[in-house]
């Protein structure tokens, strides 16, 4: 079911800043209920090749085309929409279709020409292991990588429509009884073209054949699953990938050196959560932008190993709005989009002098 939502003031996010207090490095244009947005708890977002955001939820699928949010869900004998309204993963593949993976519903297809939805039934003798899909992403070669909870992981051809199926040696066995080291939370890319899954315990690398290999922290910082629950990745170089962890914070893995940490709450037992990394993106060579659970948007400099965090302000309508950073966006335009518990923040590129 497709609901659209008229957002007179959307286009505000678009444009510069007109003014802002001296005090306030960036610039935030924010979306929420009360301009007509309710976006649940956002779980995944990506830009397409046209430039089109799109977002997933707990309660749907939101593309904002430049002029209006529509909202897709899951309509009850209407095969042509969402098979469930969780959205767990989408990527974007070379001709145009978005692939979304779904709680407990298997994998859908979308269709931007036709503007429909299907669900996937790979080709030949292979065939998905679960319908429970955890993340979803396309590499450099148009293959598209589907997260399992707790079966591993499949690469399939969206060409063919055949899938091929992948399980670490590795085991390790939750509070819930699901193999954790088996439940991808993340796919990156790396420039050799080795794919890297961030696990609910571990690290797995899987080379251009299909080899695998298994790392995990072993420093022991944290409880033994906490330091090796990792939650998002990104490459800064050949050699040097960047995770975010369920609880121990920022990691920094070397191929050669291993890893080392860097957290920015104190350890602190009576705290419910803290040091929650669930999205890290470049802003510049020496800067990352932080997607955390329990401090929201900010920054982490790269030389000096120290986070920064921008905090709401209610009486600025120029910062960014409260609560825990689920998603993150960096559009074409360079600009950072975070996914908070009461909306949208759109933040230009660079400083505020």
């Amino acid at each position: 079911m497709r609901q659209r939502v008229p957002l007179p003031l959307l286009w505000l996010l678009l444009l510069p800043c007109l003014a802002v207090a001296k005090d306030i490095r960036f610039c935030f244009r924010n979306i929420t209920e009360k301009d007509g947005f309710n976006p649940s708890i956002i779980t995944c977002m990506l830009q397409d090749h046209r430039g089109f955001v799109w977002i997933g939820t707990k309660e749907g699928l939101i593309c904002y085309d430049g002029y209006e949010m529509i909202r897709h869900t899951h309509e009850f004998g209407n095969n042509r929409t969402l098979s469930e309204d969780f959205v767990t993963g989408m990527a974007e593949d070379r001709q145009g279709k978005l692939w979304i993976g779904t709680k407990s519903t298997g994998l859908n297809c979308y269709d931007p020409v036709r503007r429909r939805f299907s669900v996937v039934h790979p080709a030949g003798t292979d065939t998905l292991l679960s319908s429970r899909l955890t993340r979803i992403f396309t590499d450099s070669r148009g293959r598209v990588w589907i997260g399992y909870s707790g079966a591993g992981w499949a690469v399939f051809d969206p060409v063919t429509l055949r899938v091929r199926n992948y399980k670490a040696s590795t085991y390790f066995r939750d509070g819930y009884g699901i193999d954790a080291s088996n439940t991808p939370t993340w796919f990156a890319e790396d420039p050799h073209g080795t794919v890297w899954i961030c696990t609910n315990f571990g690290l797995h690398a899987q080379d251009s054949k299909g080899g695998i290999t298994s790392f995990k922290d072993e420093n022991r910082h944290n409880a033994a699953q906490n330091d090796n629950l990792f939650t998002c990745a990104f490459f800064a170089d050949d050699t040097t990938c960047w995770l975010g962890t369920w609880g121990a914070g920022l990691k920094k893995f070397n191929t050669r050196r291993g890893f080392s940490q860097y957290l920015y709450e104190p350890v602190n037992p009576v705290a419910a959560i803290h040091d929650i990394v669930l999205h890290i993106e470049r802003k510049d060579n020496g800067t990352l932008w932080i997607g955390s659970a329990d401090k929201g948007l900010g920054t982490f400099d790269i030389a000096s190993g120290r986070f920064s965090f921008i905090a709401n302000d209610p009486s600025d309508p120029f910062s960014p709005l409260p609560g825990e950073c689920n998603g993150m966006l960096k559009d074409k335009a360079g600009a950072v989009w975070a996914g908070l518990y009461k909306g949208l923040s759109r933040c230009i590129a660079g400083s505020v002098q």
